[in-house]
């Protein structure tokens, strides 16, 4: 047999060497894989383990339970919050008016004075600068020129304690402020009680001492009274002895007590507020006397023995 050359056969022990290498590196490997395996199973039982064991901890702790302590509150009550409604619309009602005093007359006796100034019956008439009082159209004509002047008209032949008086008023030229009406118990000092009215419908009764005014009755509003310019009212009034009684266009507005003046003469005038001019006009005034006041008997009731 020739042997050829560069075609060596292998040696055989290399090749066991190589075999048994091989086998080695296979059971190695196998060996690290089931460490691998091992140590994957080791930890998910320890993981296992500790969660189990956590849980348990969790299980076996016990449940703190608190009791809150008893408080006294007071009960506020609740708000209630009501929706806005769109008011319904209000119908204005008229106020009832007022019934005039029955039987104004009643109780009068006779006429003492009458004048509806159609001629020059005693009225003191005077003109100066700041104001004139005249006679015109058949009525007594207060004008006045100038702010805060008070100008008046005495009847002089009377002198008057109990009666029933009763004239016309009307405001020609008229500004808030100004004031006209009846004196009535006008002594020789000047010293009177004064039944007024203003601009603005407003009334009152006022006494006069000493030059000293004070009001009896405040200025009052009262929706019979007609007011501003060119406007007409009628004023009334009684007086027995410390009691006086006011009307105005027949109402009853008024009743108020003094016995500071007994008696005196009537007379009419007129008082400027903050404006320079003020015509008040008057008409058809009366006076008359008062019907003696009946007195019932009173016949006294034996008293009776309780025995």
């Amino acid at each position: 047999m020739i042997e050829e050359r560069g075609h060596r056969k292998p040696h055989r022990k290399s090749m066991i060497t190589t075999h048994k290498s091989n086998r080695q590196k296979v059971r190695n490997s196998g060996k690290r894989c089931l460490k691998d395996e091992i140590k994957s199973i080791w930890q998910v039982s320890i993981c296992v383990g500790l969660i189990l064991s956590a849980s348990g901890c969790l299980a076996s702790s016990p449940t703190t339970t608190f009791t809150p302590m008893p408080t006294q509150i007071e009960a506020i009550p609740s708000a209630t919050f009501a929706f806005p409604t769109i008011p319904p619309t209000t119908t204005r009602t008229p106020a009832p008016s007022p019934t005039p005093t029955p039987n104004l007359l009643s109780g009068l006796g006779d006429l003492i004075f009458e004048d509806d100034f159609s001629q020059d019956r005693g009225w003191g008439l005077v003109s100066e600068q700041t104001g004139a009082i005249s006679l015109s159209n058949e009525r007594l004509v207060i004008a006045i020129r100038q702010s805060g002047t008070f100008l008046f008209s005495l009847f002089p032949d009377l002198s008057l304690n109990n009666f029933f008086l009763e004239v016309e008023v009307r405001s020609d030229l008229c500004q808030t402020g100004d004031e006209f009406g009846v004196l009535f118990r006008v002594n020789n000092r000047f010293e009177h009680y004064r039944f007024s009215l203003n601009c603005g419908g407003e009334s009152r009764v006022v006494r006069v001492l000493s030059g000293d005014s004070r009001s009896l009755v405040p200025l009052s509003n009262f929706p019979h009274v007609r007011s501003g310019p060119m406007s007409s009212n009628r004023l009334s009034l009684q007086a027995v002895d410390d009691t006086f009684q006011f009307w105005i266009n027949g109402f009853e507005v008024f009743t108020t007590r003094d016995i500071t003046l007994s008696e005196g003469k009537i007379g009419l005038f007129v008082r400027s507020g903050r404006g320079n001019q003020a015509t008040i006009s008057f008409d058809n005034l009366i006076l008359r006397e008062l019907l003696p006041r009946t007195i019932p008997n009173v016949t006294a009731t034996p008293e009776e023995n309780d025995g």
